[in-house]
């Protein structure tokens, strides 16, 4: 059976990557510090406290995180906030254990959890019943 196209490859490009901001949007998601105060003040490195700041950021706008992909403008913008120089933050010394480590942090300031097996459960019934009613599917990936 064939499979539907819902995006196309400019969608799904703009799906998949992490969001791009402006300055405005800059100053409006990557105010982390004050945010998560306590948590920043147990990363010891420039790279795991700028990378924490803008993977939150991300979350915050989009709801999901981007597998360790940043923009570099991001980056340099939270440097520069945070008194770091951009040029010490390597993307890649930043390993899976610790973006992991910052995944479960966000979670939880937000209240959000994991997608596991009784989230993945609770989505198949909310698109099957979008299915049922003819929802665009293009919407309800959205």
């Amino acid at each position: 059976m064939a499979r539907m196209t819902i995006f196309n490859t400019l969608e799904q490009e703009t799906f998949e990557s992490p969001p791009v901001f402006n300055s405005v949007d800059r100053l409006k998601f990557f105010f982390a510090p004050l945010m998560f105060g306590d948590s920043m003040e147990s990363m010891r490195t420039p790279i795991n406290k700028v990378c924490f700041i803008v993977m939150a950021g991300y979350f915050k706008a989009r709801r999901k995180f981007f597998a360790r992909r940043f923009h570099q403008s991001d980056i340099e913008f939270v440097a520069r906030q945070i008194g770091v120089n951009p040029d010490d933050v390597q993307l890649k010394a930043f390993s899976y254990e610790i973006y992991a480590r910052h995944q479960r942090l966000i979670l939880h300031h937000f209240g959000c959890s994991a997608f596991d097996a009784s989230a993945k459960a609770f989505a198949a019934t909310l698109i099957a019943h979008m299915v049922r009613v003819q929802f665009r599917p293009k919407l309800v990936l959205l």
